[in-house]
């Protein structure tokens, strides 16, 4: 099982977006669901439009992909971050 708090906690936006992003279909994050973590591990990211612009700077490079839903998926430039390939935070 993923440590979502330390995973928000202590790695980037884009680290963490990337991390928990689907491989589409039925296998999406949700960008609500994600607003979550943030909301309830990491308030400060909120002050500011830091958590936005991130999302949408993923988006632009096409590392995600959203879709009308607001369901977050890998996009054609996505790239697995280290923390996901050192199986830090439970990943397997």
């Amino acid at each position: 099982m993923v440590d979502l708090k330390s995973l928000v906690e202590n790695e980037s936006i884009a680290d963490v977006a990337c991390s928990l992003a689907g491989i589409g279909g039925d296998h999406v994050l949700s960008y609500i669901y994600l607003d979550h973590l943030y909301t309830r591990y990491k308030q400060t990211v909120h002050q500011t439009p830091e958590f936005r612009k991130a999302i949408r700077q993923l988006i632009e490079q096409q590392k995600l992909v959203m879709s009308p839903q607001m369901g977050l998926s890998r996009g054609i430039n996505w790239e697995m971050p280290q923390c996901r390939k050192d199986k830090k935070y439970g990943f397997e």
